[in-house]
């Protein structure tokens, strides 16, 4: 186990590996999915003034559903 200096890969801001790539990841299906229906959701009546978490538990519902 290396302290201080040891020979690591990592660099010294913030422990990253050399050579990582960074970027965003690629979206899954869910991920787009819940995105467009989550925007979808909040456009109708009954969704305009609720709560994120509610408008969430009804798209991942509806992903369910939708297998």
């Amino acid at each position: 186990m290396s302290v201080k200096g040891g020979d690591c890969d990592c660099n010294k801001n913030g422990g990253a590996k050399k050579g990582a790539k960074k970027g965003a990841k690629k979206q899954t299906p869910y991920n787009k999915f819940m995105s467009s229906e989550i925007k979808r959701l909040k456009k109708l009546p009954q969704y305009k003034n609720a709560k994120h978490t509610d408008v969430f538990a009804q798209a991942a519902q509806n992903w369910s559903s939708k297998k």
